[in-house]
């Protein structure tokens, strides 16, 4: 499978991704909707539990373009609850290629 299968498997399973984001350092993650920007980029958007932040902020709300991810591994034995911050009419994804069911 390539990234954005893996992706699509872990947010359809609500599993969490370990990937490695721009070579800086592995990131655990819950993934929740995978969408094309306004750049038409593929992005995810996820909430980080641990690992690498550049900002230092290690729990919180991220997105990432997937064009940039790479070690992509599904954690089959961590699954997760919809964080209640999840909104899934956000603007954001209006163009959704994956979204996690509620």
């Amino acid at each position: 499978m390539d990234n954005q299968q893996l992706i699509e498997l872990a947010i359809n399973t609500r599993q969490q991704l370990t990937f490695d984001y721009k070579q800086e350092g592995f990131r655990i993650v819950e993934p929740y909707c995978l969408y094309k920007n306004k750049s038409n980029n593929i992005m995810l958007d996820c909430f980080q539990v641990s690992g690498f932040s550049s900002s230092e902020v290690k729990e919180g709300w991220r997105q990432f373009a997937i064009s940039s991810i790479s070690e992509v591994e599904v954690n089959q034995y961590f699954t997760f609850d919809i964080n209640k911050q999840f909104n899934p009419n956000s603007e954001r994804y209006k163009n959704n290629l994956c979204k996690v069911k509620q």
